[in-house]
């Protein structure tokens, strides 16, 4: 399944950079991925969560947006449509990433401005290598774990855990 990665950054010099290096880092590694989304509105990002949570999606998000939301907001706001989302922050204030903590987000990684092609390169290589650790376990546990959708969520609960299951108002 391709990795779909979302830029979020409020300089265009900045944005198109990360881009660039970006599909370079997954190009020259043969990542199954591609760019999905790149904007400087966090609004965009927002109907892109809701919209396709259920692909395998990868966040690149500036901190401190100069818009009405900052990046940290943003990020909560992925998190409740995208539960199972890679975030990386990207950030010219480093003081700023233990905040993330207040917010209950889960960040995958911090990469600090100006971000080499390295750090990208290896934040990304980090992400396939965490989403095929992923893939692996779920095919080793497939029989023995069966997966709930509500609404727009994902469960995963293991077989040996249920003790009684109950269906009410339901027609088939």
């Amino acid at each position: 399944m391709l990795i779909n990665f979302v830029l979020c950054e409020d300089k265009q010099i900045i944005l198109n950079n990360i881009r660039t290096s970006l599909e370079k880092a997954i190009k020259q590694n043969g990542i199954n991925a591609g760019i999905s989304l790149t904007t400087d509105n966090p609004k965009r990002v927002i109907e892109y969560s809701r919209q396709y949570a259920q692909g395998i999606n990868a966040y690149f998000l500036d901190i401190n947006l100069e818009t009405n939301m900052n990046g940290l907001e943003l990020a909560k706001q992925i998190r409740s449509y995208d539960p199972h989302c890679y975030i990386t922050f990207i950030t010219g204030h480093p003081e700023l990433c233990m905040t993330v903590f207040k917010y209950h987000i889960e960040a995958f990684e911090y990469l600090i401005k100006p971000v080499s092609y390295q750090a990208l390169e290896e934040c990304v290589i980090s992400i396939d290598k965490h989403y095929h650790r992923y893939l692996n376990h779920q095919k080793h546990n497939k029989d023995t774990m069966i997966i709930i959708r509500s609404g727009n969520r994902d469960y995963n609960i293991e077989l040996q855990s249920i003790i009684y299951v109950e269906s009410i108002n339901q027609k088939l």
